[in-house]
C-alpha cells in the first residue's frame, strides 16, 4: 500500500493500537527500522508520523503493516485500510518441524566428556534430576552490588594508578570462591526462612515471566536449559497446547506417583541462545557491528549446529514466533563474556530487547522498564507472552548485572535426597544401555559411599552435578570404587579429559605432556599470587603463564612460544 493514500488514517490507527513510546519502539524493532533515524521526543501522533516517514524512505513501510497486522489480525479499521486477507508465516509447516527436530537433536542426549566411565552419553531425560534455586529480592541485589563496589573502591586508594589497573579486573570480579551473591543469600535465609525463598528449578518457567539464573561452574545451569529446550520442543512437535512433563524431573524433595505430571505452561518455542556466540557474531574483530539480538535470534548455532540449515529461515521462524508472544528466550552464559567493557554492550542489548519483545501482556510491563515495581506485578504464573531464562555464573556477575527489578535466583546445591535420585537415574540409565550391573543393588551402593559421614570430602564434591557426574562414571571405571581423597578425583578428571580431547591441542603441535605441565603451571600461579585472591585472572594473565611455563619446559625462548600459548588457550577454552 503507497502511504501517501492513507497516511492519516494510518497514522492514527498505529497510534492506538500502540499507545505508549515502549510499543512504538518494540514495532519498529520488529520491523527491522533502525530506531536511530526516529524522534521519540515528542507527541505519540508525531512519533508515528516519524516512523512511517522513516519506514517510506528505508523501505519498510509493508514491514510495519505486517507486524500490525499479526499482532492485530481482527482489527477493523486496520483491515480496512491495508486489507483483511490473513498473513500466512513466512516459513512452512516442514520448516517448523525441521527446527523443533533440531532442538530435540541437540538437547536429547547428555554428552559424558571427560566423565569417564562406561558410555559417552545417556538420554538427558532419563538422568535429568530436579534442583533447587534460591530467591534472591531487588534489594538485597543492590545492596550485594553496593557492597562489592564500596569495597574496591577502599582497595583502590590503597594502590597506585598503574596497581589499579592491573588489579580492578581482579578486584571487580569478585572477594572470594563463593561470591558475594552466596552470602547474602545465606543472610536473607535466616531473616526471612528457607521454604519461603526456596523453588524447584525447573518450575522458574512456571512462575517467571523473566528470570536471571546464577550458579557455580558445573552446578547444572545449561543442563537445565537443554531440558527445557527439550521439553517444549517435544511439546510443539506433539500439537499440544501445553508443556506436560513428568513431576520426577521438575518437583524435589517430595515423593511422586509414578504416572504424575506437572504443567509449566504454554507451548512456546524454544530459542537456546550462547551469549558467547551472539558476542562473535555483532563484535567483527574490534569493531563492534551493533547489530541487535533480535536480528541475530535464529541464525545462531546451539551447540555446536544451526538450529535450521536455511539461516534466513532460522531467522524468520523466531522472529514471527517472538511477534505472536509464543518464545521462550534460553540465554546461556552471560559469564562467557570475558571482556568487560563488551558485556557491558552486552548487558544494554539485552534490556533493550526485554523492553521490545518481553512484555506482560495484560499490564504491558516489563521488568527492565525503570520505573517497574515488582511487588505491583502481581504473583499469577505467566500464561501468554514470550519469556526469558538468563543463566551466569555467580563470580563477576555484579560487574555488569542486568536490572535489579528482574527476578534473580541461584542454584543450590544438590542434596541427599537429589544425589539418591541421581544415582537411582544413573545406575538404571547405564543398565538400560549397556546392560552392566544391578540397577537398584548399585544405586544404593554408590549413594552409601556419597553419603558416608566419615567421608565428607566425597558428599562436599558429590553436591556438584558435573563433579556427581564425573564420581559416578569412576564408580563404574574403578569396579565399584570412588577416590578416598580429592586429589585423586581430580586427577581421575584430568586423565579423562587429556584421553578424549587431546586432539585438540596435539593439532597445534601441543603434546599431553606439555598441555599438563602448562595447565599446572597456570594453577599453581593463579592460586599463589595475592593479586588473584578469586582464583581468577585475564586473558592476557593467563597466556603470559603459559609462555613461561613453554620457556621453562624446554628451558630456553622460542619465538614459537607465544604463538603455541596463544593455541593453548585456546584449546584448553572447552576444558
Amino acid at each position: 500500500m503507497p502511504l501517501n493514500d492513507a497516511q492519516s488514517r494510518l497514522r492514527k490507527i498505529l497510534a492506538t493500537l500502540y499507545p505508549d513510546e515502549a510499543s512504538a519502539r518494540r514495532v519498529v524493532a520488529d520491523a527491522g527500522l533502525d530506531p536511530a533515524y526516529i524522534e521519540f521526543r515528542q507527541s505519540l501522533i508525531n512519533i508515528w508520523y516519524s516512523i512511517l516517514t522513516q519506514a517510506q524512505h528505508h523501505d519498510k513501510v509493508q514491514a510495519i503493516i505486517d507486524v500490525a497486522r499479526l499482532e492485530f489480525p481482527e482489527n477493523r479499521a486496520l483491515a480496512e485500510v491495508v486489507g483483511s486477507e490473513p498473513l500466512p508465516p513466512p516459513f512452512s509447516e516442514a520448516d517448523l518441524r525441521a527446527y523443533l527436530e533440531r532442538v530435540v537433536e541437540q538437547c536429547e542426549t547428555l554428552l559424558l566428556r571427560g566423565a569417564g566411565g562406561p558410555v559417552d552419553a545417556l538420554p538427558l531425560e532419563q538422568v535429568y534430576v530436579a534442583l533447587k534455586a534460591d530467591a534472591s529480592s531487588a534489594a538485597e541485589r543492590q545492596a550485594n552490588a553496593h557492597h562489592l563496589f564500596a569495597e574496591v573502591e577502599a582497595e583502590l586508594l590503597l594502590l597506585g594508578e598503574r596497581e589499579r589497573l592491573l588489579i580492578i579486573r581482579q578486584l571487580v570480579a569478585g572477594r572470594d570462591p563463593i561470591g558475594l551473591t552466596l552470602r547474602f543469600r545465606d543472610r536473607a535465609q535466616s531473616y526471612l526462612g528457607e521454604q519461603a525463598r526456596r523453588v524447584d528449578l525447573a518450575e522458574l518457567v512456571m512462575r517467571e515471566r523473566w528470570a536471571i539464573l546464577l550458579g557455580d561452574p558445573g552446578s547444572g545451569k545449561t543442563t537445565l536449559v537443554r531440558w527445557l529446550a527439550l521439553r517444549f520442543a517435544q511439546a510443539m512437535l506433539g500439537g499440544a497446547t501445553q508443556v506436560t512433563v513428568p513431576a520426577r524431573e521438575v518437583r524435589t524433595g517430595e515423593s511422586t506417583e509414578e504416572d504424575a505430571e506437572i504443567t509449566l505452561g504454554p507451548a512456546r518455542l524454544p530459542v537456546p541462545v550462547r551469549l558467547a556466540d551472539y558476542e562473535a557474531w555483532r563484535w567483527q574483530g574490534e569493531r563492534d557491528s551493533g547489530r541487535s539480538l533480535f536480528d541475530y535470534l535464529g541464525q545462531q548455532s546451539w551447540l555446536g549446529r544451526a538450529l535450521h540449515d536455511n539461516l534466513t529461515v532460522g531467522q524468520a521462524i523466531v522472529q514471527y514466533h517472538l511477534r505472536q508472544q509464543q518464545a521462550l528466550l534460553l540465554f546461556d552464559g552471560l559469564d562467557e563474556i570475558t571482556d568487560r567493557q563488551r558485556r557491558g554492550q552486552v548487558v544494554d542489548a539485552i534490556h533493550h530487547f526485554l523492553r521490545d519483545h518481553v512484555r506482560d501482556p495484560q499490564s504491558g510491563r516489563c521488568a527492565a522498564d525503570a520505573d517497574f515495581v515488582p511487588w505491583l506485578q502481581g504473583s499469577a504464573p505467566p500464561q501468554g507472552g514470550n519469556q526469558l531464562l538468563l543463566t551466569s555464573r555467580v563470580i563477576g556477575y555484579y560487574a555488569a548485572p542486568l536490572a535489579p527489578t528482574l527476578p534473580h535466583y541461584t542454584v543450590e546445591e544438590m542434596d541427599e535426597q537429589a544425589i539418591r535420585r541421581f544415582c537411582t537415574a544413573w545406575t538404571v540409565a547405564v543398565h538400560g544401555k549397556t546392560g552392566q550391573g544391578e540397577p537398584e543393588k548399585d544405586a544404593e551402593h554408590l549413594a552409601g559411599m556419597l553419603l558416608d559421614k566419615n567421608r565428607p570430602a566425597l558428599g562436599e564434591i558429590a553436591s556438584n552435578p558435573l563433579l556427581l557426574t564425573i564420581l559416578a562414571g569412576l564408580y563404574y571405571t574403578l569396579k565399584g570404587k570412588l577416590p578416598e581423597r580429592r586429589i585423586q578425583l581430580y586427577e581421575q578428571v584430568v586423565r579423562a579429559f587429556l584421553t578424549q580431547r587431546h586432539e585438540a591441542w596435539r593439532a597445534r603441535g601441543v603434546s599431553d605432556d606439555d598441555f599438563l605441565y602448562a595447565l599446572g603451571y597456570v594453577a599453581a600461579h593463579l592460586h599463589a599470587s595475592p593479586k588473584h585472591r578469586n582464583a581468577l585472572a585475564d586473558e592476557a594473565q593467563v597466556r603470559a603463564w603459559l609462555e613461561q611455563a613453554l620457556r621453562e619446559l624446554e628451558g630456553r625462548y622460542v619465538a614459537s612460544q607465544r604463538g603455541r600459548a596463544r593455541a593453548l588457550l585456546d584449546s584448553a577454552r572447552d576444558v
